[in-house]
């Protein structure tokens, strides 16, 4: 549930065919928190639509950066420096499969919850463990 004490479900449509929440793995962090599920959602949502690399961040529901790019390292500077203080603590969806040089750049960023995207190469996974990783195929 959205309180602590409250007990939570969650619920996959089987009917639906479009890549969801429901299809998500969580590959490494603590349990994910009602909102945290909720930004994940979120993101998925803006970021699947997008054909060229994209990266979005959102705190809240609310996107505090997202962008285009050639390559999706580019998209990932641009999508942060839309408003890095509100970046703190967000939430990422990216559009393209996560490898080193990428898994660097968001190991640069202060505090961030969770990363949604399609794959993780096992480099990035080494590189920080500790954060929440979340894979949508």
């Amino acid at each position: 549930g959205e309180n602590p004490h409250q007990f939570a479900s969650f619920y996959k449509e089987v009917l639906v065919k479009e890549v969801n929440l429901g299809d998500a793995v969580q590959l490494g962090g603590k349990e994910l928190s009602f909102n945290n599920l909720v930004d994940l959602g979120a993101v998925l949502e803006m970021v699947k639509d997008f054909q060229e690399p994209t990266v979005v961040f959102v705190k809240h529901t609310n996107p505090c950066g997202l962008a285009s790019a050639l390559t999706i390292e580019d998209a990932y500077q641009k999508a942060y420096q839309g408003d890095p203080l509100s970046a703190y603590g967000s939430i990422i969806g990216i559009n393209r499969i996560v490898d080193s040089k990428l898994a660097d750049l968001i190991n640069e960023t202060p505090f961030v919850e969770a990363v949604l995207a399609p794959n993780f190469e096992d480099e990035a996974l080494n590189i920080w463990k500790k954060l929440y990783l979340t894979q949508s195929q």
